[in-house]
């Protein structure tokens, strides 16, 4: 778990997210994801919105910051994150 490639799920195991932790953020994102890419088309340019979402949805046990920057660097969701980056300053 050495590997900077596994940023995310060095944060999983860091925390001790439960497997339905897990799997309720990958759907959670999957649908932040589709959400953007129809935002997108029909032209919008600000997603401060899902980035609210993501805040209030995120488990309390993580972090924001870390959280986006270890799912960034692992390429999970990466337009969404990349997007969601942009906000954390």
């Amino acid at each position: 778990m050495d590997n900077p490639h596994y940023e995310f799920y060095r944060l999983i195991i860091k925390h001790g997210l439960t497997k339905e932790e897990i799997d309720s953020f990958y759907f959670k994102c999957s649908q932040w994801s589709k959400k953007m890419e129809q935002q997108k088309a029909e032209g919008y340019i600000h997603f401060h919105p899902l980035f609210e979402e993501f805040l209030l949805f995120l488990p309390s046990k993580l972090d924001a910051k870390k959280g986006i920057q270890a799912c960034d660097s692992q390429k999970l969701f990466e337009p969404l994150f990349q997007e969601l980056a942009k906000f954390l300053n």
